[in-house]
């Protein structure tokens, strides 16, 4: 009966709880100029950002918030309209909280 319930889970194996935001950032992809993006969610590990191409899973990606902090990090995923961002260092919850924040009165 165990293994039957464990099946029916639907298991969010992530770290941390995303937080909804919607951020005007920049986006440096390897020698690549900075794009212009926006966050949708984030967490300490990482984030959303609305894009209009795919990025390869695995490029080393520069996020920009204006007038406050450049994040760096790995491509974790990527599609034609959005890709996941996993941050080298996690952010601090202060930091994080003030991205957020800021792209709430974006």
């Amino acid at each position: 009966m165990a293994q039957a319930t464990a099946q029916t889970l639907d298991v969010d194996e992530r770290r941390a709880v995303r937080v909804a935001t919607r951020l005007p950032a920049g986006l440096r992809c390897d020698k690549a100029p900075t794009q212009q993006v926006i966050v949708t969610d984030m967490t300490n590990n990482g984030c959303r950002i609305t894009i209009d191409r795919r990025v390869t899973v695995g490029t080393f990606v520069t996020v920009t918030v204006p007038d406050f902090i450049e994040i760096s990090g790995w491509v974790a995923w990527s599609s034609q309209t959005a890709l996941g961002v996993d941050f080298s260092h996690p952010l601090p919850d202060a930091v994080r909280a003030h991205v957020v924040a800021l792209g709430l009165l974006a």
